[in-house]
């Protein structure tokens, strides 16, 4: 049996190395309704070698020790708009239109938020999961570096 474990450990860990893909499985409601708590996806992990990250683009990407995924919502250059609220900090997404037309003399007069614009730094991307009022991404913890994404998520 000793002599089995060895070569099957080998064979494991060299099929974990050519192989261009992992499965994963959602853990939360962030992405309702695209990727459902608890469903089976699978992260293609060769994918941005040969592409660049897109908005629309669903990613895997490591946070501090987690990896989550979300849906790219701007890329290096582009501009996010919100509306955050002074008192908790809670920004929610508009598109550039409905901030142009916000942003217009007394459009906003009883409407206390604030109307923020973010340009995603070079390097970087704006995360958000499609269930906007459940999910912690980049309005929260900001834009993240390229160099954090583990593959774009198909399922």
């Amino acid at each position: 049996m000793r002599k089995l474990v060895l070569p099957l450990v080998t064979l494991l860990l060299a099929w974990r190395l050519v192989n261009p893909a992992s499965l994963a499985v959602v853990e939360g409601s962030s992405m309702e309704p695209t990727l459902r708590n608890g469903q089976v996806f699978v992260i293609d992990r060769l994918h941005y070698r040969h592409h660049s990250v897109a908005p629309g683009d669903v990613v895997a990407f490591r946070h501090g020790s987690d990896i989550y995924i979300k849906r790219v919502a701007a890329v290096a250059g582009q501009a996010v708009y919100l509306l955050v609220d002074p008192q908790t900090g809670a920004a929610e997404a508009i598109p550039p239109e409905t901030a142009a037309w916000l942003s217009r003399p007394g459009m906003r007069r009883h409407d206390p938020r604030r109307l923020a614009r973010v340009v995603v730094p070079p390097g970087h991307m704006y995360v958000m999961g499609d269930h906007r009022s459940v999910s912690y991404d980049s309005r929260d913890f900001g834009p993240v570096p390229l160099a954090m994404v583990i593959g774009r998520a198909r399922w």
